[in-house]
């Protein structure tokens, strides 16, 4: 039996953390950015290496779940700020809360991965897979203050159970990822696939039971609270021109982003470079993952969660965001896991360093995502 010390899972996680901490001790060198954006008030005394990490959003979440949503904030799923709120009333300040929450969150994801991974690969590709993961340039925000860890958790769980044909229970996880993150809803397209698989034509347990429809139907129970609390059941999409978005077509949000670089971006502004970038490997990977054995169900999945945030540019950044929302498309990891040996150890230098880099940026202030 192979050493709990030396699994896979503690090997990926390793190697994350140490380039981690390699870029927030470099962040000293960096030229420092005042903060920037909206700032907690009520955030103060995080250890030395927390308070690096809780920048941006970081703030909005742990003030919403302290304070409560406004017209502003609704823009935030709830299910990450209420777990925030459920750790810190046991004593904890709400930073500290979010950050148990998040970290706790991005440690399960490691091994849920190497199973979701091990479905369908042998155990070194698992492990070329889950490496990919651990160092992916922007992986950084699984230790922030930030759903993406607690998304994947329910995401991944999601789907695993979803092929082992557990449907009520990936219905019940689909569901909590819907409330996390509004993309969650597509699980429901996902897990009607995977049903239709399945049963063919038939109708197969799965939809007689209509497991599909619960991410639905947690996306629907959180329209119903923003139309209580707004009298607008869609408040957290239109809030979201609080925030200069507003929708664009995907082509002509990355011919501006292109352009926006071309025009030359300031050492601070990094990130839009990352989101270029990345989202060109996502789109290069979900085109080429039914050449690399990725199940189609995977490849819709990530289409579509590439697509919606796509479909939004901001005033701002023409690509806002998008090198953070590609971290949680998994069949990424996927496609790369199967890189000839030299392209993928290249590919892992390249990515490592861009996760030492930006973790350092992210830390001083730059804009990453």
């Amino acid at each position: 039996m192979k050493l709990l010390y030396r699994h896979p899972v503690w090997l990926a996680c390793g190697v994350h953390l140490l380039c981690m901490y390699i870029g927030v001790t470099l962040a000293a060198s960096l030229v420092q950015r005042p903060p920037a954006g909206f700032v907690n008030p009520g955030v103060y005394g995080l250890p030395e290496l927390a308070n690096a990490l809780f920048k941006w959003d970081a703030h909005w979440y742990t003030f919403v779940a302290e304070h409560g949503y406004s017209k502003q904030s609704i823009v935030f799923f709830p299910l990450f700020i209420l777990l925030i709120k459920a750790v810190a009333s046991s004593g904890l300040s709400y930073a500290l809360a979010g950050f148990l929450v998040s970290n706790v969150c991005a440690l399960i994801t490691y091994p849920l991965l190497y199973r979701l991974l091990r479905l369908d690969f042998p155990e070194q590709l698992a492990i070329r897979g889950l490496l990919v993961y651990a160092l992916f340039p922007t992986s950084f925000f699984l230790q922030s203050v930030y759903t993406e860890p607690l998304f994947l958790v329910c995401t991944f769980s999601c789907v695993y159970l979803c092929r082992r044909r557990n449907w009520v229970y990936a219905g019940l996880w689909g569901a909590l990822a819907a409330l996390t993150r509004n993309i969650g809803v597509v699980l429901s397209l996902f897990m009607l696939y995977e049903s239709y698989r399945t049963y063919g034509n038939r109708i197969g347990r799965a939809v007689a039971r209509l497991a599909f429809l619960f991410p639905l139907m947690a996306f629907l129970g959180f329209c119903l609270y923003n139309y209580r609390q707004f009298g607008d059941g869609f408040a957290f999409l239109h809030g979201q021109e609080a925030w200069g978005r507003q929708f664009g077509l995907p082509w002509s949000n990355l011919w501006h982003n292109m352009l926006y670089i071309s025009r030359g971006v300031s050492i601070f502004e990094i990130g839009v470079i990352a989101d270029q970038l990345l989202v060109l490997v996502a789109l290069v990977c979900l085109a080429a993952g039914g050449f690399c054995g990725v199940q189609p169900s995977y490849l819709l999945l990530g289409g579509a969660w590439l697509l919606i945030p796509l479909l939004s540019t901001s005033t701002v950044y023409p690509l806002y965001s998008l090198a953070r929302f590609v971290l949680v498309i998994f069949p990424v990891y996927f496609v790369l896991a199967k890189l000839p040996k030299f392209w993928y150890c290249a590919w892992l230098l390249a990515s490592a360093a861009g996760l030492i880099f930006f973790t350092a940026a992210f830390s001083s202030w730059y804009w990453i995502g």
